[in-house]
């Protein structure tokens, strides 16, 4: 797999970076939906290569679960780069949270900006001073918003203390939050070179139960969140043990 894993990340990363180029001229767009569009199209360019590169498929589950029309919160799982276009597409017509860093490169900050994805600064512990203007954008554009509770990619066997802007979001606004978990960083992991063969499962959950206090809420996320996607990886485990028996 390393050198099909070596042949993938080349045409990944090199033709991200030239359809980023090419996207700026969604720029002119009046609205957000042209950048969208192009996000959405690329991440079904990028599953297509999976599977005939890697041979890893992707499976979509509960996508009944979210409402026909926002504004709704969604908290998925983030341990892969896969993550982050399956939840532009698979939410749709999402804004979001996102880390101020990614806005440095060049093309893609204008492209997020356009997209109204909000930068927070995750190191001075001030995201939870944006949740205002966050819930007057979301509450003004019915769009739905995502919020990765870990605040950056956490590769498999490590953990990080969940952020609890979804549940101020939540609390403020009295909109539902809807989990996700997956085993994306099974098969491709954020810190290593060499991907899987497989199948990667992205599973949207039921709406959270609501009235829960903070550290109900933060208990149930975790387990939703982190519980459900250790499961998936152990499934996951298995059925390539069993394939190379």
């Amino acid at each position: 797999m390393l050198v099909r894993s070596i042949i993938f990340k080349a045409i990944f990363y090199s033709f991200t970076a030239a359809y980023v180029f090419l996207l700026s001229v969604t720029l002119l767009w009046p609205n957000y939906r042209g950048v969208y569009w192009g996000i959405t199209s690329w991440t079904s360019v990028v599953v297509w290569l999976l599977k005939h590169i890697i041979g890893t498929s992707v499976e979509i589950r509960g996508a009944q679960h979210l409402p026909a029309s926002g504004p709704y919160i969604v908290a998925p799982k983030h341990e892969s780069t896969l993550d982050a276009f399956l939840a532009i597409k698979h939410v749709p017509h999402a804004t979001a949270l996102a880390k101020k860093e990614i806005f440095y490169f060049p093309i893609l900050g204008f492209l997020l900006l356009k997209l109204n994805v909000i930068p927070v600064n995750r190191q001075k512990g001030t995201a939870h001073k944006k949740l205002p203007s966050v819930g007057d954008l979301v509450m003004k554009t019915a769009r739905p918003i995502l919020v990765f509770p870990e605040g950056t990619r956490v590769p498999m066997g490590k953990k990080l203390k969940l952020k609890p802007g979804a549940f101020f979001l939540q609390e403020e606004l009295k909109i539902p939050v809807f989990t996700v978990a997956t085993n994306a960083g099974y098969f491709w992991p954020s810190d290593k070179l060499v991907m899987k063969k497989g199948k990667i499962i992205w599973e949207i959950q039921p709406a959270m139960p609501t009235g829960l206090d903070k550290d109900s809420f933060m208990a149930e996320l975790e387990k939703r969140m982190i519980g459900r996607s250790n499961e998936l990886k152990e499934e996951a485990k298995v059925a390539e043990d069993k394939t190379a028996a």
